[in-house]
């Protein structure tokens, strides 16, 4: 492989003034009102695709798919995306996954038709007036208001079951951002149990457990990692199984890395997806008189579309 194609890791230190922990950002999941952490992660990022419609009276696609990593996605994964994982303590959980030679089981969640992860890709950046801070506000801060007009929460708090469903807490992000200059963008995050501490060596120091890997920058004396943009966003998306944003497309797309089955088969695992979209977003999926929905659903499992009820035909629904 490429070492020139290697992400750089970033470890978020433990600031003097101190700092959420990791284990902070998983326990808010604990105030889910006893849902199946497979319906909050449908609820809150249907949810946040909703929110970031282009048009207020449009809809918007969404497309889950599940499948098996090939050997290259996995290699591709490990040695380029989540480099260096091994060298850190805290990351051994997910460089052990990455190194199995089990099947690695991944999972996207796509919209489209939305405006993508728009605004700074540093969350002390100042916006431009009126400009949304979606990128900043879902892989770097925590409970910020979204500024949207009926929208569903904080952008902070609901995304964070998207690192809790990975077995290894870790997700990459790729984004056609509408309106931006640098609008592919790619960027990986990985989030430890808790905090963790090395006593010495070249990385001594407290860490929160928060991770990011991308392309570092320096501003002002403070090395920050910024995601990867254009035809090399492309390029990772397209080779870590997502597929590149057409010219003229806007969207986001979520890799989830070796999902938690929750004791089902991995097919079950993907018909339980299916059917908490339903439940939870059917009004939305009603055809109009002239046949259009809000929502258009498109579930791949394996590379094939599962079979899906309309809302009428759903048991639980109709």
């Amino acid at each position: 492989m490429n070492n020139s194609l290697r992400l750089h890791l970033h470890a978020e230190p433990v600031p003097a003034t101190g700092a959420m922990m990791s284990e902070g950002f998983q326990l808010l999941l604990s105030r889910a009102g006893g849902l199946h952490p497979l319906s909050v992660l449908i609820r809150e990022t249907v949810q946040n695709s909703w929110d970031a419609r282009q048009e207020v009276d449009g809809g918007i696609g969404l497309r889950i798919e599940g499948w098996e990593a090939t050997l290259k996605q996995r290699l591709v994964l490990r040695d380029l995306v989540f480099a260096d994982s091994g060298n850190w303590p805290g990351l051994s959980p997910l460089r052990a996954v990455l190194d199995d030679p089990e099947p690695l089981h991944l999972l996207s969640i796509t919209d489209t038709g939305t405006t993508g992860l728009t605004g700074p890709v540093r969350a002390n950046a100042l916006p431009r007036e009126g400009e949304r801070r979606n990128f900043a506000n879902l892989f770097l801060n925590m409970g910020a208001a979204k500024g949207v007009s009926g929208g569903g929460g904080r952008f902070g708090f609901g995304k964070s079951i998207m690192w809790a469903v990975s077995r290894v807490h870790a997700v990459c992000g790729y984004t056609a951002a509408l309106g931006e200059r640098d609008s592919r963008r790619f960027i990986a995050s990985a989030m430890t149990q808790g905090g963790y501490s090395i006593p010495e060596g070249p990385h001594r120091g407290m860490f929160t457990g928060r991770h990011w890997w991308g392309r570092r920058h320096d501003s002002d004396g403070h090395a920050f990692i910024a995601p990867v943009t254009g035809t090399s966003a492309d390029e990772y998306a397209a080779q870590t199984g997502l597929h590149p944003f057409e010219e003229g497309t806007y969207g986001t797309s979520f890799l989830i890395v070796a999902p938690q089955l929750y004791g089902l088969t991995f097919q079950q695992f993907m018909d339980r997806i299916r059917d908490e979209v339903m439940l939870w977003w059917w009004p939305r999926m009603v055809a109009d008189a002239d046949g259009t929905v809000d929502i258009g659903l498109s579930v791949m499992y394996q590379g094939f579309p599962m079979e899906r009820k309309t809302p009428e035909q759903h048991p639980q629904v109709q």
